[in-house]
């Protein structure tokens, strides 16, 4: 949807702007912004704090600016700007022009090609009145407008300010009624643009070894037939054949001159699905994590994965070299698991670990913690962590048996831990639409909504009883290789064919899973494949 001559963006307090959506995906976004005919588009996140900072996509030819939870990948905040300002423009030194599309509401349009400007008076009557906003002085003095899910700044006068704040009322009967230089429009469910939330579920995949991998209350078992699948998930997006496998060659089973495995690809859902192909049953499920730093960035939705840490089994120390690695990845069993499993699932024991510091090739996530939703921790809280569990039962799980919550996902949600925010990070680049509004002392600056467990990252990691695409590379190894008794070899290195800046990735393998982990040290895709226990 692109707003031509006789075209308006419709405005939605609480739910859009034109073709942008709250709530949407990243990958929506790119892929609407591909169909305009754009000069540039700026796409801006920091790598070294992928789950604590937003995601910016900037159209300065538009004017607008869209930012995105850095763990949901949603889309959280829309800023139109009326008035470019410098920080919006991407040199920094100056503004940059527009062609802001007509906007309307209600059917009016209120700003436009015709109409470049709307000022407090226009925009008081189009939307009604309200409660009265908020001042802001300083170098930067304005009055903020608010509605529900919507809200303008108006510049003032430094002087007028205190004036104006004292005496309680809209600044519409002013000498030059101010312009509006910027809106903001964010999810009903916010109390304001500096707190916002999601406008849309996420969904949990717990991997359940070594039944399979659990989604929306529902299984991908090893052994299942293509139908099975396509019964319980509906048709993929795409079918297509592995023709070539890359790490082959390390691999001590003989040659296989059989049909070709192939994948069904759930791109919605962040997941790959790998049948063999003489067999036809399913053999492993591939879960992506969408980071930006990665080659596939935009074509697979983020799969929120959930590894539950089983009991150390000390007198059993797999081979985790690179040819085991191979083997690993090419394992198929023939027939479905049809026995029970019993899964531990208290935390394991695990001594304290001292992060590596940061650097520019490796992030330590110091300030990350080790549950889910950790971005500033991501609007839902946790519940405390119980500091002990020796005396629970175990918990017996069906692999074949399709429930609407999971037991293992159920037990999880009674130890998360107690959320702690971490402050916002507007002011790292680009900048935000909204830099500057956290010195207003009668509003402090609330957090983004990423970082969900506190900033004790390390301890956390001892204590809890799973892991998640929120932990560093480093407390994975770490909590793995006590809880399976395996330490891991050199990594398998996969070069990403120059499509990305960021370098090569690493496969690390532990039993039934392999990790693809980027160097900037967090995992970027997780391989599930059924491992025989002894």
């Amino acid at each position: 949807m692109v707003a031509g001559p006789g075209t308006a963006w419709p405005v939605e307090p609480t739910r859009r702007v034109g073709p942008f959506l709250l709530g949407m995906g990243v990958n929506e976004a790119l892929a609407a912004i591909q169909k305009m005919r754009l000069d540039k588009a700026e796409f801006n996140f920091d790598e070294r704090r992928v789950f604590d900072t937003d995601m910016c996509l900037r159209l300065p030819s538009l004017g607008i600016q869209l930012c995105f939870d850095g763990f949901q990948q949603d889309l959280r905040l829309i800023v139109v700007c009326f008035q470019q300002q410098p920080a919006f423009g991407s040199s920094g030194t100056g503004s940059e022009p527009t062609m802001l599309p007509s906007l309307s509401y209600g059917g009016r349009v209120f700003v436009g090609a015709q109409h470049p400007e709307v000022n407090f008076r226009e925009v008081y009557t189009m939307f009604g009145p309200t409660w009265i906003g908020d001042f802001q002085s300083g170098s930067r003095s304005a009055y903020t407008l608010r509605y529900p899910g919507l809200a303008f700044e108006f510049p003032l006068p430094e002087d007028m300010v205190d004036t104006l704040a004292a005496r309680c009322e809209h600044p519409i009967e002013i000498p030059d009624t101010p312009m509006a230089s910027r809106m903001w429009v964010y999810c009903a469910a916010s109390t304001s643009f500096q707190n916002l939330v999601s406008a849309r579920e996420e969904h949990d995949v717990a991997v359940v070894r070594p039944a399979g991998v659990e989604l929306r209350g529902r299984r991908l078992r090893f052994g299942s037939m293509p139908q099975d699948i396509f019964s319980d998930f509906g048709p993929p997006e795409q079918v297509c054949t592995k023709d070539n496998d890359a790490v082959k060659i390390h691999s001590a089973a003989t040659e296989n001159t059989g049909p070709a495995d192939y994948f069904y690809n759930y791109f919605h859902l962040g997941v790959d699905v790998l049948f063999d192909g003489r067999s036809h049953m399913m053999k492993k499920v591939i879960l992506h994590t969408n980071h930006p730093t990665h080659e596939l960035f935009s074509q697979y939705v983020r799969c929120f994965f959930q590894v539950p840490i089983a009991p150390s089994d000390a007198g059993r120390v797999p081979d985790a070299s690179v040819g085991a690695l191979s083997q690993a990845m090419d394992i198929v069993t023939l027939e479905p698991p049809m026995e029970e499993m019993t899964l531990e699932i208290d935390p394991p024991e695990l001594g304290p670990c001292a992060r590596p510091s940061c650097s520019s090739s490796q992030v330590s996530n110091s300030d990350e913690p080790a549950g889910r939703d950790t971005r500033t921790e991501v609007e839902v809280d946790g519940k405390p962590e119980h500091e002990t569990a020796k005396s629970r039962p175990e918990v017996s799980i069906d692999p074949l048996h399709s429930t609407a919550q999971s037991p293992i996902l159920a037990k999880l949600c009674e130890l998360g831990p107690a959320g702690i925010r971490d402050p916002p990070c507007w002011d790292l680049p680009p900048a935000s639409p909204l830099e500057n509004t956290q010195q207003n002392s009668a509003h402090p600056a609330q957090p983004t909504a990423a970082s969900r467990f506190g900033q004790d990252h390390s301890s956390f990691a001892d204590r809890a009883c799973h892991v998640d695409l929120k932990w560093a590379w480093s407390d994975i190894e770490r909590v793995l290789t006590k809880s399976t008794g395996c330490s891991c070899a050199k990594p398998l290195v996969m070069n990403q064919g120059g499509h990305t800046p960021f370098g090569s990735t690493f496969f690390y393998a532990f039993p039934g899973l392999v990790f693809e982990v980027m160097q900037n040290g967090f995992v970027a895709s997780l391989t599930v494949f059924q491992c025989d226990r002894a």
